[in-house]
């Protein structure tokens, strides 16, 4: 299953990612963005276009085998 990590440091809180995905991305304390807990999982392909959309390139997609796919 693909997996997402948010940077924190690279995080803008633009929030394209929450627009986009509000079922799957939040922000958290500090109003930067995170992965909801119980999050429904997405496809690596729609992953991989989040990524590429995030102004801070801040979603970082791993594949099955961990294996970094984006930014």
């Amino acid at each position: 299953m693909p997996h997402v990590t948010i940077d924190k440091d690279r995080c803008m809180s633009a929030g394209r990612c929450i627009t986009d995905e509000p079922e799957t991305f939040g922000f958290d304390a500090d109003e930067l963005a995170d992965v909801l807990p119980g999050a429904r999982p997405l496809s690596l392909e729609r992953l991989v276009v989040l990524a590429r959309r995030c102004p801070g390139l801040a979603i970082d997609v791993f594949d099955d085998n961990g294996r970094q796919v984006a930014p």
